[in-house]
C-alpha cells in the first residue's frame, strides 16, 4: 500500500510541477494518472499483493490529493486526450519479454520474480476494461483514443509505418474533440 500510495504521489506531484514550467503548454506523457489507481492497485489486490482495504484507500487518496493540488496549484490535471495501446496479451507478453527490463524479467528468489504471465494476463485484461473505468469510476469525459498494437509494430519507433498510424490516429481524434 505504501508503495502505490508513493507512486500516486510522484505522479501527481511530477506533473505539478511540469505543469508549473510550462503553463499552457501541451504536456504528453507515457502514463496517464489514472493508471496507478486504475490498473495496477486492481491487479494487485487480486493477485494478493494489496488488500481490498488498500485497494479503496489508494482509489480514496488519489482522488483527494488529486482535488488538493489542482486548487493548489489552479489548474485541472485532467488530460485533453487519453491514448491507449491495447492488444493480444500474447503480443504484449512476448515485447515486455524481448525488451528485457530487469525489473521485468528477473527470476531471483532472493529478490522476487520479475512479472509472470499471470500478472501481465491481468494486466491486460483490465486495460481492455479501462475505457470504461475512466469514465465510470474517474469521471473523464475527454477522447480516448485505442491504438491496436496487433495491426501496426506501433511499439517501434524506427517502423514508419507504425509512426504515421499514429500521427493519422492522433490528428484524427484532436480534430473531433476539438471541433465547434
Amino acid at each position: 500500500e505504501r508503495l502505490q500510495i508513493h507512486l500516486i504521489n510522484e505522479r501527481l506531484y511530477k506533473l505539478a510541477h511540469v505543469m508549473s514550467l510550462y503553463p499552457g503548454e501541451a504536456l504528453f506523457s507515457d502514463r496517464s494518472i489514472y493508471e496507478d489507481t486504475g490498473i495496477f492497485c486492481p491487479v494487485l489486490c487480486k493477485g494478493g499483493l494489496l488488500s481490498v482495504e488498500g485497494n479503496e484507500f489508494c482509489h480514496k487518496y488519489f482522488t483527494k490529493k488529486k482535488e488538493e493540488l489542482e486548487t493548489e496549484f489552479g489548474h485541472s490535471f485532467t488530460p485533453h486526450l487519453i491514448v491507449l495501446v491495447q492488444g493480444d496479451a500474447e503480443t504484449g507478453f512476448k515485447r515486455v519479454q524481448e525488451r528485457s527490463r530487469e525489473m521485468e524479467v528477473r527470476d531471483d528468489t532472493g529478490k522476487g520474480v520479475g512479472i509472470s504471465r499471470e500478472f501481465y494476463d491481468g494486466l491486460n485484461n483490465i486495460y481492455e476494461q479501462f475505457p470504461e473505468k475512466l469514465r465510470s469510476q474517474f469521471g473523464y469525459t475527454g477522447p480516448i483514443l485505442i491504438l491496436s498494437q496487433n495491426i501496426l509494430e506501433v511499439a517501434d519507433a524506427t517502423n514508419s509505418k507504425g509512426q504515421l498510424y499514429i500521427v493519422k490516429s492522433n490528428k484524427e481524434t484532436l480534430k473531433l474533440a476539438f471541433s465547434p
